[in-house]
Parts: C-alpha cells; sequence; structure tokens
C-alpha cells in the first residue's frame, strides 16, 4: 500500500503515517458496546515525498495453500518477514496517512487519509493472484478523507 505521488508535479512533507490491524469485538457480558482492538504494524514519520516518487506504508504478502489457513505476513520493502498474524485473526488492515502537499502558490495543503482492505476483499485478491499466477493491483475498500 503506497501514498501515490508518481504522477503528482508537488512534493508533500511532514508525512506521518501509521499501518494496523483492525479487530472486531462483538457487544458481550464484559462490554456493551462493540470494541475496536488495533494490533500497530508501522509507525513512521518522513520528511519529503517528491514528484514522481511514491511512499510505501505498507509491504505485506499473504501466504497459505486454502482461505482458512491463510496468513497476513508483515514484510519490508525486500520481501523479508517481520511478523505473520493468521487472516483469520483480524477483519481489516488500515493505513492513515497524513501529509503536507506544497505548492509555488505559497498555501500548502495538510492532507490526511484512511485506507481501509478488509478479510474477505484480501481473500478475493489472493483467489485471483493464485488463478493468474501474477501479482497485480487491488482496489482498496474504502479511502477516506479527513477533512
Amino acid at each position: 500500500m503506497v501514498i501515490r505521488n508518481l504522477p503528482g508535479r508537488h512534493a508533500l512533507s511532514e508525512i506521518k503515517q501509521r499501518a494496523f490491524l483492525r479487530t472486531i469485538v462483538a457487544p458481550n457480558r464484559g462490554a456493551s458496546v462493540t470494541t475496536l482492538q488495533d494490533d500497530l504494524l508501522v509507525e513512521r514519520e518522513d520528511f519529503f515525498v517528491f514528484p514522481g516518487t511514491d511512499q510505501i506504508l505498507l509491504c505485506f504478502q499473504l501466504q497459505g495453500d486454502v482461505p482458512d489457513s491463510l496468513f497476513f505476513v508483515l514484510t519490508d520493502k525486500l520481501g523479508v518477514e517481520k511478523a505473520r498474524f493468521p487472516l483469520s485473526s483480524f477483519q481489516k488492515v488500515i493505513c492513515d496517512y497524513t501529509a503536507t502537499l506544497n505548492n509555488s502558490l505559497n498555501f500548502n495543503v495538510k492532507l490526511a487519509k484512511r485506507a481501509e482492505l478488509k478479510t474477505e476483499s484480501i481473500i478475493r485478491m489472493w483467489r485471483e493472484i493464485r488463478k493468474n499466477n501474477v501479482e497485480s493491483d487491488f482496489k482498496l475498500d474504502r479511502i477516506r478523507e479527513v477533512s
């Protein structure tokens, strides 16, 4: 998952980002409302992303032979495993970022977005990749802009 700036004409600065796995716990005797539990995967700050460059938010692989035993594997940019989580242990992967869009008119714009990917969508993506045996782009379930 990336902050896309390849086609951009302006630099981004003051970038803050984090990614986490979200588990949704239904109401029960201990809690009368739905509870959100988050497991932090990555949290970073960066100075700049220049035009023509993407900023990587999260690198991961999917490992397993059947949907019921898939693992979400957090990796570095070179594919080295950092941590692994059963796909059945969470409901969403969430990436948040804030950045300042710098422009030549001396009024900078603050951006804040949240990208969400549900586990059902990850399984669909895994099936498509296995069918074609090729890595591919995938559509996020939701991108929320904070304004």
